[in-house]
């Protein structure tokens, strides 16, 4: 049997496992509390499901490569607000140096 069992919990993942996927089945168990059927989860293609989490994980690793890069800007632009809120504050002094930069407001 190639089919894989996907725990109920993450609808994004069952959603396109299932989409991908030619083959699938609900995983059901009765409760007798509830007197009723409870969904456990979903058996689909193992292909498709690996195919699923790949993409995913491609997707997350791009995601936190543009986050790294949205902060490093950030910071970049703070770093120059800073420099040349300090140049406008002592705009009067002689000195119009920092370090090996001139500083113009």
């Amino acid at each position: 049997m190639d089919l894989e069992f996907l725990p109920a919990g993450d609808a994004l993942l069952t959603r396109r496992a299932k989409a991908n996927s030619t083959r699938s089945a609900v995983v059901v168990r009765f409760s007798k509390t509830r007197r009723r059927y409870e969904r456990q989860g979903l058996l689909v293609e193992h292909a498709a499901l690996r195919r699923r989490v790949e993409m995913r994980r491609s997707a997350n690793q791009h995601r936190r490569h543009l986050e790294a890069c949205n902060q490093t800007r950030t910071k970049t632009l703070k770093i120059s607000r800073c420099l040349m809120d300090i140049a406008e504050t002592f705009a009067q002094c002689r000195c119009g140096t920092f370090g090996n930069e001139v500083l113009q407001p």
